[in-house]
């Protein structure tokens, strides 16, 4: 199939696009013929950059173009969508898969010749009152939602409950393996972590949504509660955003010798191999969860908030990792709990990696395939089969 898609920007803005490149990867190594629109890069600097990756992937790039949508300067918008318009003229797609429910505005006007058939990623929870919403799904004729969580969510809000199926995230087979004794005193000598330390760790944005004033207050009681406790945090803080008092909490733990900061890191495998405990204490109501994911398939324990689809992804885990969103105390006495499961449950790493391969990614290519080729017109290629 010729698939064209879409991403606000080429960079790593954070799970969406991560989870868009290895679709992409996967899409691409079946044979289907992948163009993604993508936006300008506003937010991230090169590290973050996802041009060269998507090409290495067997994308074919066009942009930038305007892809975003705000209903408030709707005209033109729409005269900036004629480039797309043109665009898909020219390719004449199988199908449009729009990864962002907002960006549907958008592939309406990029379509308005083609009809090219659409297929809408739901990465997040519904956004726009009804009017709205019912305009801009008007004419899609499948929504995939990252979690049940989120397929209630659009249902709730009004999306036709037929026509929303779930595709949970998954994680490419050998992406994220897990990480022995061997693999721990590695990555600790790659970032200059203290070797007999217990590594703590929290990586991604380091805003207040996603939980890092809770980790400031937190960090307070846990280093006096446990002498061989070290922070390790990777990630950064757009501008603007709030960022909980972390930074300057971290300088003083940086400065004391308690405390690891690093910038957005690429592969983030290193770290979660480095870390006894990853932290993932959001105060958001998350569609999916992919730091938790990611921790379980590296074998390591995570103190999750149970919030949104967190809890679907950490079903079947063991008591204790999921903790009141905005409650230090509780995370605290998680991780104090968990900081020595070596010494006191050493299966548990193995445990936590076989509830990672539930999330599969060639089963999601699957039933993606599936899912596009059905609204193509077109029959799914058999299992693992190019398309």
């Amino acid at each position: 199939m010729r698939i064209v898609l879409d991403v606000l920007e080429p960079s790593r803005l954070g799970g969406i696009e991560v989870t868009l490149l290895e679709d992409v990867r996967g899409l691409s190594a079946r044979g289907h013929d992948l163009h993604v629109v993508h936006g300008p890069a506003r937010y991230r600097p090169a590290p973050g950059d996802l041009h060269d990756d998507l090409l290495a992937a067997g994308a074919h790039l066009h942009g930038p173009h305007r892809v975003a949508w705000s209903p408030g300067r709707t005209p033109s918008d729409l005269a900036a969508y004629a480039a797309s318009a043109r665009l898909l003229r020219r390719l004449r797609p199988d199908v449009l898969w729009v990864q962002r429910f907002e960006h549907l505005a958008w592939a309406h006007a990029a379509r308005s010749a083609t009809r090219t058939p659409l297929v809408c990623h739901l990465h997040h929870a519904p956004m726009y009152r009804r009017p709205v919403q019912r305009l801009l799904a008007a004419g899609v004729g499948r929504h995939l939602a990252v979690s049940e969580f989120t397929r209630r969510q659009w249902v709730d809000a009004g999306l036709p409950v037929d026509r929303v199926g779930v595709l949970h995230n998954a994680l490419p087979a050998g992406g994220y393996p897990p990480g022995g004794a061997q693999e721990l005193r590695t990555a600790r000598e790659q970032l200059g972590l203290p070797a007999e330390a217990r590594v703590v760790l929290l990586y991604g944005l380091l805003v207040e949504g996603k939980g890092a004033g809770v980790v400031a207050r937190a960090w307070q009681e846990l280093q006096a509660a446990e002498p061989s406790a070290h922070l390790l945090v990777a990630g950064d803080v757009p501008q603007g955003h709030p960022d909980g008092g972390l930074p300057g909490v971290l300088e003083a733990a940086v400065a004391a010798g308690r405390a690891t900061r690093l910038g957005v890191q690429r592969d983030v495998v290193p770290l979660l191999h480095a870390a006894d405990v990853v932290l993932f204490p959001s105060l958001m109501a998350e569609s999916f969860g992919r730091v938790p994911l990611e921790a379980l398939s590296t074998a390591r324990p995570v103190v999750a908030s149970r919030t949104g689809a967190v809890p679907e992804v950490l079903a079947g885990a063991p008591e204790g990792l999921l903790v009141p969103p905005g409650d230090p105390a509780a995370l605290v006495a998680a991780v104090r709990s968990l900081l020595r499961w070596r010494d006191d449950d050493d299966g548990l790493g193995d445990r936590l990696a076989a509830l990672a391969r539930r999330f599969d990614a060639e089963r999601r290519w699957d039933a993606l395939e599936a899912e596009l080729a059905s609204a193509a017109g077109q029959p799914p290629p058999g299992p693992g089969q190019e398309a």
